[in-house]
């Protein structure tokens, strides 16, 4: 009798959970595609690493409940169980994992002096998703011994994935087609030039969170304090007062405020950031952390508070269209000396070379590309590269 009870609050439980994901994937205004969803998660536990604890930890959800769903069928049950070994692999792992970033954010946090509130509020969610990892690690470990104890954590565990998890968890489904290319710009021009936006209805950037865009608020809200981003952040290991995690759950945690400060609050990170997007990329529940940072940057740059240097760097590209204040002609035809052939006389080419403006411009930098071109030449693949000019 018992065991029946704790079996249906487990089915309930889930199923409010369920009902509150769905209610929150709604919000975003998107078709689902659950076939491309399954093998987008697929793929990303075949890249290993984060991708594949990740894929761990929603696989052993779904699996602790096929396992107390076949309890009448125990010898189902104990094949189903056997076959679960690299999920129960990937969640200790997911859980020596967590412990690292914990302690990693602590110095992050220190580095940032954030206050008090925030750290709280850090702590606080990490400790869950670590938790959430842990229970449904051991309700797939003693099910096929004792359902009642399995049940019972399971039901513990739903309760938080119901109470916590559900944003992070539609945010992932909603945007799992979504990737590092998929940047919005703030306006289109040819809108206001037809009259379907007002001059005045311009925004330029996030000067707070009111200014903040529904579809990004969403998505920082969504942020689980996973720690992919900052863990291999470039400005994050170099140093650099930067953490991508801590850049979006700023905007999580105050989008209550609509006057919150967020270019004032923000603005150093921004410039800190390199945006190569690799925080974009590797962050399993799909926030799109580079969202904010521009929409700071654009903030800074409409209310003129902007660093000397790159002030600098902006009106060169406004007036020379590079970095280096130097006028754009010709810049291509030492390329052209070495055999690389333009994207119209090589349209067969593989791969695209893009140089910048450095080694275009700047001697001592053309060194590199040009060592690189001998190496694609001794290698036969010169012919597989072109440039777009």
């Amino acid at each position: 009798m018992i065991g029946e009870i704790l079996l249906l609050l487990f089915l309930i439980t889930f199923i409010i959970f369920i009902v509150l994901l769905w209610k929150r994937i709604k919000l975003y205004n998107k078709k689902i595609n659950f076939i491309e969803l399954i093998k987008n998660e697929f793929k990303e536990a075949a890249r290993g690493g984060v991708g594949y604890m990740h894929f761990s930890i929603a696989s052993g959800v779904v699996l602790s409940v096929l396992l107390a769903l076949l309890d009448p069928a125990p010898e189902a049950k104990f094949a189903v169980w056997l076959i679960s070994t690299p999920i129960m692999a990937g969640l200790v792992a997911a859980a020596v994992y967590r412990v690292g970033v914990f302690m990693r954010s602590g110095v992050i946090h220190r580095r940032l002096g954030e206050d008090r509130r925030f750290i709280s509020e850090s702590n606080k969610m990490q400790l869950i998703l670590l938790f959430i990892i842990i229970l449904t690690t051991l309700d797939i470990s003693i099910s096929i011994f004792n359902s009642i104890i399995s049940n019972t954590i399971g039901i513990f565990r739903n309760i938080l994935l119901a109470a916590f998890y559900v944003k992070p968890a539609a945010n992932l489904i909603a945007n799992s087609d979504s990737n590092v290319s998929s940047f919005r710009t703030p306006f289109k021009l040819e809108d206001v030039v037809e009259g379907k936006i007002k001059p005045e209805e311009v925004k330029f950037g996030y000067e707070k969170i009111a200014d903040v865009d529904k579809d990004v608020l969403l998505s920082c809200q969504s942020c689980g304090e996973i720690g992919a981003c900052d863990a291999g952040c470039p400005a994050v290991a170099s140093g650099r007062l930067l953490s991508p995690r801590v850049v979006v759950r700023t905007v999580a945690l105050n989008s209550g405020n609509r006057e919150f400060e967020l270019a004032v609050k923000l603005e150093q990170q921004a410039w800190a950031c390199t945006t190569c997007g690799y925080c974009v990329y590797t962050c399993p529940v799909k926030v799109r952390h580079l969202d904010v940072i521009f929409g700071v940057r654009r903030a800074s740059v409409a209310q003129g508070r902007v660093d000397k240097k790159i002030a600098d760097v902006l009106m060169s590209i406004s007036q020379y269209g590079n970095t280096m204040s130097t006028p754009n002609a010709g810049r291509h035809e030492w390329l052209y000396n070495l055999g690389v052939r333009h994207i119209s006389e090589n349209p067969d080419a593989e791969y695209l070379l893009w140089v910048g403006c450095m080694p275009s411009l700047d001697g001592r930098a053309r060194r590199i590309v040009e060592a690189f071109i001998e190496i694609l030449r001794s290698a036969g693949m010169l012919n597989k590269i072109a440039v777009l000019g």
